[in-house]
């Protein structure tokens, strides 16, 4: 094996240069035959370097570099996509995930990283912008690989204004990509929807590089917090008419422009085919209800479809942090002295110091207030009825007791609910024996409705008695849910199933339609010999796995074989795959 050619004669990094191009471009000038050799010299080991899209052992490489391409963590962030799924990954995921990459690598993180679950797909395509080698070859007699160009967003050329040639050709199991370079590799347009290499600079392909290339400039865990980023997306939408005056989302006034945006999707190739309407209304609501999404890019897109900036977004998030709920409503002069009030007046009327009268005259709050601290802490205070008698008030008493409605006491008494809630609140252990007794009514009542839906209906799965009785089913699961996992694991189960073939069927018919779609939209449609449907068949990132397995897709597989001549298929999708689909 060769040694090392640094670092007498140093290698430079170029423009935005990844650090899969460096290794590249090393390669060329060691003049090393077989690429396990360029591995062993920069990375210790035979398969070092080949993941392009996020690397390993760089520790290594900058030991037998000398440190000349700069310490181990400003090479992830100045020459990797690392930084563009840290923007919006909490600190821990973070450091994990920089302390893998010095090492043996992120394999295991990727899951973490939102890769392996986003439907989005952990694959990163090589890309490249043709003026850009051309202005390379003039420059530096090479072309090299941009870390811009390879961000999961990025389908455009900012520098010229054009679309991105795209490298589909998978690795080898023995050499990976081979130490890859643009002027070695396969390029085509990507184009989905037509094949203008100059597209509209209002379109989302634009919007979404622009987007991309800020996350990517972002600090680390800046925007890790999921209940920060529903808060500044609810605020932004409320501007815009989408929300309720109660604060729920208006979907009559968000679906229609939710189905144009699907639409501009279509055109983006990691969403092509794998988006429909009622899918994009499940994932906007998962992020409204702060439930962090599982890949960057999931937030990227609804950035685009909400703020249309990147500015606004940031806006909306610095100021959802101001965003608290009010700690007393009934004391808001009192923010941080709530809890040494409470207690001061407490043990004031404890040892009979202080009268509630005076307590609430001091603080400023209803003399109610005081005497519902004054229960909690099991101390009677006067009763000045004015509508409770002693009869009405010893017959509300009782019914409570019984665990009656505060509507039915009030009906029964001749008083107002209200009446009765300042009432549970100001006598001592009152209100906690009335949700003890309406918790066990609760709780009776909600075990007999399961068990009798169960006893109706015994073949029926959890998930479809949940969808048939929601109410009772949430109930249990909040209150009670020893006694559901406990009765549930005693059912007899009909089959076991995560659900997986259910989705693949909903995503077939996903995918069938959405090409369907694409293909009479395409103008210069012709069945046998399109250049449009070669683009589209080579591109849209969800077909790969049809081509592979078709038996498992038979919807989209079905239009595949219908528009798919059999004498143009090995030169679109490969004959491996040609005899797959056939």
């Amino acid at each position: 094996m060769k040694d090392l050619i640094l670092p007498d004669n140093d290698i430079p990094w170029l423009e935005d240069e990844t650090l899969f191009s460096w290794c590249a471009r090393y390669h060329k000038l060691a003049a090393n035959g077989a690429p396990r050799a360029t591995s062993l010299q920069l990375f210790g080991h035979v398969r070092g370097g080949w993941v392009h899209d996020v690397p390993s052992r760089l520790d290594a490489l900058v030991t037998r570099t000398n440190g000349s391409l700069g310490r181990a963590n400003k090479i992830v962030h100045d020459h990797t996509i690392l930084p563009f799924y840290f923007a919006f990954k909490r600190e821990k995921v973070v450091e994990d995930v920089l302390r893998a990459v010095r090492t043996e690598g992120v394999s295991t993180q990727k899951f973490r990283l939102g890769m392996l679950t986003s439907g989005v797909g952990a694959a990163h395509p090589f890309k490249a912008c043709a003026g850009c080698i051309t202005e390379d070859f003039r420059k530096n007699n090479v072309a090299h690989w941009r870390v811009a160009h390879q961000l999961p967003g990025v389908w455009v050329c900012a520098k010229h204004r054009t679309l991105l040639l795209v490298h589909l050709q998978q690795p080898s199991k023995r050499s990976g990509y081979a130490w890859l370079l643009p002027c070695h590799a396969q390029l085509t347009v990507p184009s989905l929807v037509n094949g203008n290499t100059s597209p509209d600079e209002s379109s989302l392909l634009w919007r979404l590089a622009d987007l991309s290339g800020m996350a990517f400039s972002s600090a680390a865990s800046k925007f890790s917090d999921p209940h920060r980023i529903a808060r500044a997306f609810r605020s932004h939408m409320g501007s815009r008419a989408w929300l309720k005056s109660k604060g729920s989302v208006d979907w009559r006034h968000v679906l229609p422009e939710l189905a144009h945006f699907i639409c501009e999707c279509q055109g983006v190739p990691p969403l092509a085919l794998s988006t429909d309407l009622q899918l994009a209304q499940t994932q906007l609501a998962r992020v409204l209800s702060a439930r962090s999404l599982t890949h960057p890019l999931r937030y990227v897109v609804w950035i685009a479809f909400i703020f249309g900036d990147w500015q606004s977004f940031c806006l909306a998030y610095e100021r959802a942090a101001s965003f608290e709920e009010p700690i007393n409503e009934t004391m808001p002069h009192l923010p941080g002295r709530l809890d040494e009030a409470r207690s001061a007046a407490t043990h004031a009327l404890l040892l009979g110091t202080r009268s509630v009268t005076s307590i609430a005259r001091e603080l400023g709050v209803d003399i109610s207030t005081v005497a519902s601290w004054a229960a909690k802490a099991g101390i009677s205070t006067p009763r000045r009825p004015k509508k409770l008698t002693e009869e009405i008030f010893s017959k509300a008493v009782q019914l409570l007791l019984e665990g009656r409605p505060k509507k039915d006491v009030a009906s029964a008494c001749g008083v107002s609910e209200v009446t009765v809630t300042r009432l549970l609140r100001t006598t001592p252990q009152l209100q906690v024996s009335w949700h003890r007794v309406r918790h066990e009514f609760s709780l009776a009542k909600s075990r007999g409705d399961w068990l009798s839906l169960s006893a109706l209906e015994p073949g029926l799965s959890i998930s479809a008695r949940r969808a048939i009785d929601q109410g009772t089913y949430a109930w249990l699961y909040r209150n009670d849910l020893r006694w559901l996992r406990t009765f549930e694991g005693a059912q007899v189960r009909v089959q076991l199933s995560n659900g997986a073939a259910t989705r693949m069927q909903r995503a077939d018919f996903r995918y069938s339609n959405a090409l369907i779609a694409l293909l009479n939209s395409t103008r210069s449609f012709d069945r046998f010999n399109s250049p449009s449907i070669r683009r589209i068949l080579s591109s849209a990132h969800v077909l790969r796995k049809i081509f592979d397995a078709p038996h498992h897709w038979p919807m989209t597989a079905a239009v595949l074989r219908e528009i798919l001549p059999v004498a143009s298929v090995g030169s679109v999708i490969g004959k491996k795959h040609q005899l797959r689909l056939l």
